[in-house]
């Protein structure tokens, strides 16, 4: 079985300029497991583990995101996750904009598109990971839940950042916070 998700990313340049707007945050939460610039994704699906077959449809089901454009979030408030008491993920969260219903619409077609490929129908859709409870976020650090930071540690930190979502990749999850790619799609080409 191979743990997989497929996400958005930006051009590394641009993804280096986030890493190095986000120094402040991990000079003043250095007790964080940082994720470096080449890991920062916002995730379009989880999948958790797949076989080889639907592995091959998820890389498969890309193609239907070949032509849409890239789109462009701005991140302005920091969250915990999955929610305060058990967090165990610091995230990023875009502000409401049209571009969070073209993030929507994107979801929409690719997982439409996962049930059209292979012959045992589409990847099973986890409860609750569906657009209408689809919470866009960029993943930035980690953490064990008995030493979650204080939201107040982070109220003066810099915010917004924009960042311009420019490709989709599936992704094998590895071991210690890195990401294996393992099929790609360059939006707006």
């Amino acid at each position: 079985m191979i743990r997989c998700f497929t996400g958005l990313t930006a051009a590394p340049t641009n993804l280096d300029s986030l890493y190095q707007a986000l120094a402040p945050a991990r000079d003043r939460l250095p007790q964080l497991r940082w994720l470096g610039p080449d890991a920062l994704h916002l995730t379009l699906r989880f999948f958790g583990n797949l076989d080889e077959p639907q592995v091959n449809r998820a890389r498969a089901a890309l193609s239907s995101l070949e032509g849409q454009k890239p789109i462009t979030l701005t991140f302005d408030r920091w969250k915990f996750l999955p929610f305060p008491a058990k967090a165990r993920v610091l995230v990023l969260v875009p502000e409401s904009s049209p571009a969070i219903e073209e993030l929507v619409a994107m979801k929409t077609t690719y997982d439409q598109a996962l049930g059209r490929f292979g012959p045992t129908g589409p990847v099973e859709v986890p409860p609750g990971d569906t657009p209408e409870g689809f919470l866009p976020h960029l993943t930035i650090a980690r953490f064990n839940p008995k030493n979650r930071p204080d939201t107040r540690d982070l109220q003066d930190l810099p915010l917004p950042f924009s960042l311009t979502l420019d490709r989709v990749i599936l992704y094998q999850s590895l071991e210690g916070l890195r990401y294996l790619p393992l099929g790609k799609v360059d939006l707006g080409k």
